[in-house]
């Protein structure tokens, strides 16, 4: 989980600012279309309002990528962002696999060790595919065999080795990028009002003819060797390919060089717009067999590197929507069980409409468990403003309630609702 994993450092670096529940609709340019100038965001409840910065990066996946950039419609770009061509959301790939072919040996066999081993970069497990010079000889794409999981479950939950004569095999494909695979905007609404995703999916000849390939070497390759045989039903004319995806969305914003056969040039920026990037797998022009996460990371990793170089220095602002309240503040006295089990839970789920500016406590506490952010108690009146307060709430003992108005009474809370 990498939000619960990373969030305290989202949290406490200084030079990052992470908006949460905040929904990127459009994005508007200069009107010369040429510079983005704001992401237009909206929330569930109404708010809306502009994040502003010199340089942004769409960094929403292989399909929310495309879609925002076709979202982003103006006179300058009538079919989207980086869309002049209309090459944003084609060539969508994923990594179909199926289960398909059956090995069957002659004898009870153990082969366990050739399906998991460890290594130093952990645990993993041996396949079957072509060799570079076949690939480009009969040209064919990089897919791959391994052993069905089944195999691997059982023998785990037995915890002991299993002698088989029988592996199933799973097929893990390699997609051509086509350009009728694609990412379109459908007629279909979200709760925002903005057209959802619509998905152009289907294998090619040459995704099937790459696995079938594999397919009859196998077959060639038991026939010599014997003591074991192959049923396989890809072989066959009319067999069905009943694919699942992986959920590896690559392919939308591809990069490339030549802006009529793609979307972004070599350092991920969308060709047209001088301060617009892409991070993500949508940048990919091919896609292989193996998953993205670690193309994905060296990617990023290389934009980070050039704008970093490029762009020193680059700010971020926030402007106010015409129909985004601003958030009033509250101050919060007490600190015991019903502002942890109570308040707190609900100021939190307000956040949207509400700012706590502080907790006023006679002790130090850290209440941070209970608000899912950082916050400490302040057992000093003299460190908060209260005059900015629009808000105090006392959740205190009754006999504690009089020395708090006390002190409130000897500073400006003519503002505030108590």
């Amino acid at each position: 989980d990498f939000g619960k994993r990373f969030m305290e450092t989202l949290r406490t670096t200084a030079n990052i600012t992470l908006l949460t529940n905040s929904n990127v609709t459009t994005l508007e340019t200069e009107r010369n279309g040429k510079v983005v100038t704001a992401a237009n965001v909206q929330t569930l409840q109404g708010n809306s309002f502009q994040v502003s910065a010199r340089h942004m990066i769409l960094a929403a996946g292989g399909i929310e990528n495309a879609r925002l950039l076709l979202l982003s419609r103006s006179k300058k770009h009538p079919s989207g962002l980086g869309n002049a061509h209309d090459q944003v959301g084609r060539y969508y790939m994923d990594h179909p696999k199926l289960n398909a072919g059956v090995l069957l040996f002659s004898k009870k066999t153990d082969i366990s060790n050739q399906l998991d081993f460890d290594t130093t970069l952990g645990k993993c497990r041996l396949g079957i595919k072509l060799t570079e010079v076949t690939q480009r000889k009969h040209h064919l794409l990089n897919s791959y065999i391994q052993a069905d999981p089944m195999y691997r479950r059982t023998s785990k939950f037995l915890d002991k080795k299993l002698r088989i004569k029988r592996v199933e095999l799973m097929n893990y494909m390699e997609q051509a990028p086509l350009p009728s695979n694609r990412v379109a905007l459908s007629e279909e609404k979200d709760a925002l009002g903005q057209s959802i995703a619509s998905i152009h999916w289907s294998l090619s000849s040459l995704d099937k003819d790459t696995v079938i390939y594999i397919h009859k070497l196998i077959k060639k390759t038991g026939n010599i060797a014997g003591g074991r045989s192959f049923v396989r039903p890809l072989l066959k004319d009319k067999h069905a390919w009943p694919v699942q995806d992986a959920s590896h969305h690559m392919g939308t914003t591809r990069m490339g060089a030549n802006p009529k056969m793609s979307v972004t040039d070599a350092n991920a920026r969308v060709h047209g717009i001088k301060n617009l990037f892409i991070a993500g797998s949508s940048l990919f022009p091919t896609a292989g067999y193996a998953n993205p996460t670690y193309t994905i990371f060296a990617l990023t990793q290389k934009l980070s590197e050039h704008l970093k170089k490029q762009y020193a220095g680059s700010r971020v602002g926030f402007k106010q929507g015409r129909n985004e309240q601003k958030k009033k503040n509250v101050l919060l006295v007490g600190s015991g069980n019903r502002v942890k089990s109570t308040v707190l839970p609900a100021i939190y789920c307000l956040r949207d409409e509400l700012h706590l500016m502080g907790v006023l406590s006679r002790t130090k506490k850290d209440l941070s468990k209970w608000y899912e952010a950082t916050l400490s108690t302040e057992t000093d009146f003299n460190n908060i403003d209260v005059s900015k307060a629009d808000i105090i709430f006392i959740s205190v003992s009754t006999e504690n309630v009089a020395s708090v108005l006390q002190n409130f009474n000897k500073r400006d809370v003519s503002n505030a609702t108590l």
